[in-house]
């Protein structure tokens, strides 16, 4: 899956979707709800320009 997420200066998640879906709605919420636990995310570098970065990351799970 794919999830797209845009985070401000200071490491905040301002928007989040999925990009490319798991196929199974409880694993894509799960991604989504990762993101808003793991909030504040480490503030991008000085040297990446912009107020407000978007990124798209792939998520993997793996069930046993």
């Amino acid at each position: 899956m794919l999830v797209a997420f845009s985070l401000d200066r200071s490491g905040r998640v301002l928007t989040q979707a999925i990009n490319t879906s798991s196929g199974h709605a409880s694993l894509d919420a799960a991604a989504l709800d990762m993101l808003v636990r793991a909030q504040p995310l480490p503030p991008p570098p000085p040297e990446i320009h912009g107020v407000v970065l978007q990124l798209t990351v792939p998520v993997r799970f793996f069930l046993n």
